[in-house]
């Protein structure tokens, strides 16, 4: 009878801990190399946001970004309101947007600053160029 009993225990156990091959693979696969996302952001982000995601889903194949250009305060109550994953805003928070922030999620408010300083070109996206050189940079500054 007891032995009846270990068998059964140790059935169930192997049924239920039997994954397929899609299963582990996904599992083994880190989250930020797969699944979607939607990203909205105010329409100055446009060819910023574009460049990025069709970067990103060049290198990562399974990640899929959506994106969805609207206005700052609509992006914030967008996010808030579980409608988009993320945003992209160029300004800090107003107070009254803090507060509004507070009171409808328990998250400390915590930007995340990816351009604080910088050099841009904004070239068409037909053109050959791809790099610059520093010594290039300063020559045109000059």
């Amino acid at each position: 009878m007891r032995s009846k009993l270990v068998l059964y225990i140790l059935s169930v156990f192997l049924v239920f801990s039997c994954k397929s091959e899609e299963q582990k693979k996904e599992e083994a696969t880190p989250l930020h190399t797969r699944g979607e996302i939607t990203l909205q952001y105010d329409d100055s982000f446009v060819n910023i946001a574009e460049a990025l995601s069709q970067r990103y889903v060049k290198v990562y194949p399974n990640a899929k970004i959506n994106l969805k250009v609207s206005k700052e305060d609509q992006a914030l109550e967008d996010l808030l309101n579980h409608k988009v994953d993320m945003i992209i805003m160029s300004r800090e928070l107003t107070e009254k947007e803090r507060k509004y922030w507070d009171a409808k999620t328990k998250l400390p408010w915590q930007p995340s600053y990816f351009a604080a300083d910088a050099v841009c070109f904004v070239v068409n996206k037909n053109s050959e160029k791809q790099h610059v050189s520093l010594e290039k940079i300063k020559e045109m500054l000059k």
